[in-house]
């Protein structure tokens, strides 16, 4: 929000997920694909050479994966519970 305290899409009522689903149903109409409903988010995610998939949208009620703490499972914050600036990167 911009420091004046004024935000321009205030005026503008936030969507729905139904409501983004049936615009994306649409678009997809017009292009020749009958789908609706998650199909119609299915067919716009795409999945990458790694094997994960990326989803059209992502929201704030959207689950983020646990990432525990620094040097335990799951490692994704690092390998120790110090942190990298003890001893600078790991390379």
């Amino acid at each position: 929000q911009p420091a004046d305290g004024l935000s321009p899409a205030a005026a503008f009522p936030d969507p729905s997920h139904d409501q983004w689903q049936s615009l994306v149903e649409g678009v997809l109409r017009k292009s020749g694909k009958e789908v609706s409903g998650s199909a119609a988010e299915d067919a716009l995610s795409t999945t990458l050479e790694d094997g994960l998939t990326t989803r059209p949208l992502y929201t704030a009620h959207d689950e983020s994966p646990d990432t525990g703490f620094p040097g335990f499972a799951p490692f994704v914050r690092g390998s120790r519970a110090e942190g990298n600036a003890a001893g600078g990167w790991d390379v």
